[in-house]
């Protein structure tokens, strides 16, 4: 999220790029290790489409990319964001005290010790970037400054009294690796203990929480302190709904992460014999290197990576999103219903959007195949109601969005494009 990446991106966007807009609102500065180019994460897009609409509400938008050595940036990254892209060397500390933390969870890990899976605040800020932001700031005097992660948050404290500073979390840390060590899946990325995840979203004027859940503990986690709280999603340019297709087709958009990958499997292994029991006409085209993590099967198809996804939503008639575990929102379930096709989801792809299970998307528990498949032949066999459900979809992706442009101009102050 560099970040255990989540899902592909599943819009098209058409918003205006960075510093395109007569700037009538704030000056604003995105700090990231995690780069919006190549948009080929849910992390990415989200960073990609939120620094667009902010530029679309009429703020001069920035962008801090922290690069480690070696590791380079997409030309992507300099025709979007011109020369507002400001590259500062980053590498994660380093040093004999952290070397003795690793050698530490290490052992805590052996040992099976929840602590194991814990880090310090500040385990992966690089010292140097202090001095490098005060410089970036003392250039160009931004107003407001967005961190992306709280693993960054320490860049916060860098800026001087009337620089509103706002961490973009993502997700919640505290004790994260739980939810995947629980669903038996190795956990390799951040985790925190709550004392520090309070300590370190409340060095920010504000915290952006991914979904009304995490909102609440977030607000109770800093309650006492003068840091707010306010939910942004996904706030994105829907594309064009698709036509949906007649052929008994659906389709799963994922990248090559152990969440997807595992859901992947679980589809392939026990849902789509289901299907193709009841319908052996069913085909299932998979998009994305997440189809790397299956073998091939009757009724599948692979598409691979897709530059228009669009047009492989046009292919299929119904969406799936088969995750049985994660935490934050669920963006590819969120894009997904913006094209307007009916979605059928486990209860871990809808987190987030629960509020519009049953209407705009069909939801089945997490481990129950037959369940699932049920759901898919009932949509594929009933037009009808396949139909409503896109119009229901796409009725529900504008509404969120509409709401969570809301919250994004309410923290930022809006500008007019």
């Amino acid at each position: 999220m560099n970040a255990q990446p989540m899902d592909p991106p599943v819009h098209e966007p058409a918003l205006r790029r960075p510093g395109t807009a007569a700037a009538r609102g704030g000056k604003v500065l995105v700090v990231s290790d995690v780069p919006p180019f190549p948009t080929s994460s849910g992390n990415r897009a989200r960073i990609r489409t939120l620094t667009e609409v902010i530029a679309g509400l009429g703020h001069e938008l920035h962008f801090a990319a922290l690069v480690r050595p070696g590791s380079g940036l997409d030309p992507q990254m300099s025709r979007h964001y011109g020369r507002r892209l400001h590259v500062l060397p980053f590498e994660r500390r380093r040093g004999p005290a952290w070397a003795w933390e690793h050698a530490a969870r290490r052992l805590r890990q052996r040992l099976n010790l929840d602590a194991g899976w814990l880090w310090t605040l500040d385990a992966w800020y690089d010292d140097r970037l202090d001095a490098r932001l005060r410089e970036l700031q003392a250039r160009e005097g931004f107003d407001t400054v967005l961190i992306e992660y709280v693993y960054l948050s320490r860049a916060a404290c860098v800026f001087p009294p009337g620089v509103r500073t706002v961490i973009d979390t993502h997700d919640r840390f505290t004790r994260r690796h739980r939810a995947a060590r629980e669903a038996g899946q190795a956990y390799g990325w951040f985790s925190l203990a709550e004392a520090d995840e309070r300590r370190g979203l409340a060095r920010a004027d504000a915290v952006i929480a991914i979904q009304d859940d995490e909102a609440a503990f977030f607000s109770a986690l800093l309650a006492g302190t003068s840091t707010t709280v306010e939910t942004v999603g996904h706030v994105f340019e829907p594309a064009a709904p698709v036509r949906r297709a007649r052929a008994r087709r659906a389709l799963l958009v994922g990248s090559h992460n152990p969440v997807n990958a595992e859901g992947a499997r679980f589809f392939v292994g026990q849902v789509l014999p289901r299907v193709r029991h009841e319908l052996p006409d069913f085909e299932l085209l998979i998009a994305g290197d997440v189809g790397q993590a299956v073998a091939d099967a009757p009724g599948l198809r692979k598409l691979g990576r897709v530059t228009a996804i669009g047009e492989a939503y046009a292919q299929a008639a119904l969406a799936l999103n088969p995750v049985r575990s994660g935490t934050g929102l669920c963006i590819k379930s969120l894009e997904t219903l913006a094209y307007g096709l009916p979605l059928v989801t486990t209860r871990s792809g809808a987190r987030g959007l629960e509020a519009w299970a049953g209407s705009a998307f069909s939801m089945v528990p997490d481990d129950d195949p037959q369940a699932m498949a049920a759901a898919i032949c009932t949509l594929l066999r009933r037009d009808d109601q396949a139909e409503a459900m896109g119009r229901s979809a796409r009725a529900a992706a504008l509404e969120i969005n509409r709401v969570q442009l809301a919250a994004l101009r309410r923290l930022l102050g809006r500008g007019e494009a």
